[in-house]
């Protein structure tokens, strides 16, 4: 799931991940939609956000089912700028996302690192 927030954090060019250890999360609707809760209501959006734009892969346990949906309901009853949240969906069998070159980001730069740290 891409956040149209990303676009607000290429101004400062960064982007954030949620890390989890494997053994311990999983990547169910609750994993991320915490983290994704957590994310719009902290201060890292703005508050002259009114409008988040979610894409989402389709994914039935993360972010395609009723859960997902309740929870978004959730944040804007609790955000005090939010106006609408929009989830979008990929059309099947076109699933690049604008954030998919992060992760490749990510992964050319841990080949020039030595080592890698745990959470």
């Amino acid at each position: 799931m891409a956040l149209k927030l990303r676009d607000l954090c290429r101004k400062a060019k960064k982007s954030t991940f949620n890390v989890s250890i494997e053994g311990e999360a999983g990547r169910g609707v609750q994993e991320v939609g915490f983290c994704l809760k957590k994310y719009i209501l902290s201060s890292a959006v703005s508050e002259s956000v009114e409008t988040i734009i979610l894409w989402s892969d389709s994914c039935d346990g993360q972010n395609g089912n009723i859960k997902m949906v309740l929870l978004l309901k959730s944040i804007l009853e609790d955000s005090v700028h939010l106006k609408s949240i929009r989830l979008r969906f990929l059309v099947s069998g076109h699933s690049f996302l604008p954030n998919d070159s992060d992760f490749g980001d990510v992964e050319c730069a841990i080949k020039r690192q030595n080592k890698v740290f745990c959470p």
